[in-house]
């Protein structure tokens, strides 16, 4: 395609005059021929790019536009590649994030806690009746992720990457570590901190910065905010409630375990299922910080089978299972 015809077919497009054969030889010089076509039909591309150049015509006086016109039509052909570029990407980004979700859900009958590993290795520990929603990766400015319910989070401080909690129309923002979020059909929403701090916005505006033992109560309707101080155990003692065992089986023990922590338990020899154990744990130990106490204690260990599947064995014969 020469210079002129290429100056051409740009006016007629820009005009609105070029056929869709015309179209087609744009996309093709601009695409150097590439092995994915990308194609400038979508509406809200076409008002975008006629935006842009009529912002870089009005500014070029007439007595100029004759003397740039080679210029400001190479800059017209680079915004169009970067725009068709832009918005093709933008595409695959928001698809493959949408792909790559995950969605852990806790039925509101459910009896035990759900404890969570992000991907970061952050905590979050899920009361029945609530879901959290979050990528399979964090990549990009910030860590992201959507509660509806009530969650209790722990997370790992990254200076170069926010993590960010979506409830609703609230955002809250990680400035410290530990802290719990309640959200009641979205008519209120309350942010308790443990420890660090947390900021927490809506569409329009900060609604406050909460440091420790402080904790904000919200109600979108009405767009009021009140923040008071917070008793502690009143407010916390559920992240780390049906941990508590008092001559439990150990067969009794795996089962509340699998429930919490999304696993599978198993125990080659029938003997140990039976071996009695007592024992406090926090709400935040992960399943293999739990497992190796109890095994410690019990003259057995563990092995990991998959991501989600653990086997339990007898080191010694002569264990007491009464």
């Amino acid at each position: 395609m020469g210079e002129k015809e290429k100056y051409i077919l740009i006016e007629k497009y820009l005009s609105g005059e070029a056929s869709a054969d015309e179209i087609e030889q744009l996309n093709e010089w601009y695409m150097h021929t590439g092995s994915e076509e990308i194609m400038w039909e979508s509406e809200e591309e076409s008002e975008v790019r006629e935006r842009i150049f009529s912002a870089i015509l009005n500014k070029t006086s007439s007595s100029r536009r004759l003397k740039q016109k080679r210029i400001w039509y190479s800059v017209a052909a680079s915004l169009l590649l970067g725009l068709s570029i832009f918005s093709y990407q933008l595409l695959r980004t928001a698809n493959d994030s949408k792909a790559n979700l995950i969605t852990k859900a806790l039925p509101a009958k459910a009896i035990e806690n759900k404890f969570i590993l992000l991907p970061d290795s952050s905590i979050v520990i899920l009361k029945p009746g609530s879901e959290l929603i979050f990528p399979e990766e964090f990549v990009g400015k910030e860590r992201k992720v959507e509660l509806t319910g009530e969650g209790y989070f722990d997370i790992k401080h990254k200076n170069n990457q926010p993590f960010t909690i979506q409830t609703g129309k609230v955002k809250t923002t990680v400035l410290g570590t530990a802290f719990t979020i309640k959200s009641i059909n979205e008519s209120e929403i309350e942010v308790f901190v443990n420890r660090g701090k947390v900021r927490v916005e809506n569409e329009e505006r900060e609604l406050a910065v909460l440091t420790e033992n402080r904790k904000l109560i919200y109600h979108p309707t009405q767009n009021i905010q009140e923040e008071k101080p917070i008793v502690l155990e009143n407010n916390f003692e559920w992240e780390d409630t049906n941990l508590d065992f008092d001559g439990w089986t150990f067969s009794q023990i795996a089962k509340k375990l699998e429930q919490r922590y999304d696993v599978k338990i198993s125990f080659p020899q029938a003997e140990l299922e039976q071996y009695q154990l007592s024992g406090t744990f926090l709400g935040i130990q992960n399943i293999d910080e739990i497992l190796s106490i109890l095994c410690r204690t019990s003259s057995s260990s563990y092995s990991k089978i998959s991501n989600n599947t653990y086997e339990i064995n007898i080191n010694h014969k002569n264990i007491n299972t009464k």
